[in-house]
């Protein structure tokens, strides 16, 4: 079923009306984890718009943040400012099952330069046995095999 509920204490909680999204992606062959990772991402969470009014700037109408990050195993799931001080956390996951060394690579005109880079926890604490570090325009982070890391990115300049 599309739908699980539990019956305690409703017995009838999937009654009603329910709306489903799907979405098909025609491939001609076998499709890496990671490839359907993001055409999931895409579908389930779209870019969503946000206008401003007009005014003069240095950067070009559309920019991204994060230029590249390879192995192509290695999805980029998360972007967010750290919960204190004036970092940004990256959240990369490995897709494929194979321990890899991730390489993000950033957009220094649009976020600034790379101070530091340091693995966190989930909870944004310091890792003691961290592998991140600040690499040319970018960061390196060890990924186990379908491994969770976040990063914490110290940034000089725009951010």
């Amino acid at each position: 079923t599309l739908i699980r509920s539990s019956y305690s204490p409703d017995p009838l909680p999937e009654m009603g009306e329910h709306e489903i999204r799907l979405a098909l992606e025609p491939r001609g062959g076998a499709a890496a984890v990671a490839d359907l990772h993001r055409a999931g991402a895409q579908f389930n969470q779209p870019m969503q718009v946000v206008t401003t009014g007009l005014h003069a700037g240095e950067l070009p109408p559309a920019a991204a943040g994060v230029v590249s990050c390879e192995p192509s195993s290695v999805v980029v799931c998360g972007v967010k400012r750290a919960e204190e001080g004036d970092a940004v956390v990256f959240r990369l996951l490995e897709t494929a099952g194979e321990g890899t060394q991730a390489a993000v690579a950033l957009n220094e005109r649009l976020l600034g330069e790379v101070v530091s880079a340091v693995e966190t926890d989930l909870l944004e604490r310091e890792k003691t046995d961290g592998s991140a570090e600040a690499a040319e325009g970018g960061f390196r982070v060890r990924l186990a095999p379908r491994g969770i890391a976040s990063v914490k990115v110290s940034l000089r300049g725009k951010a």
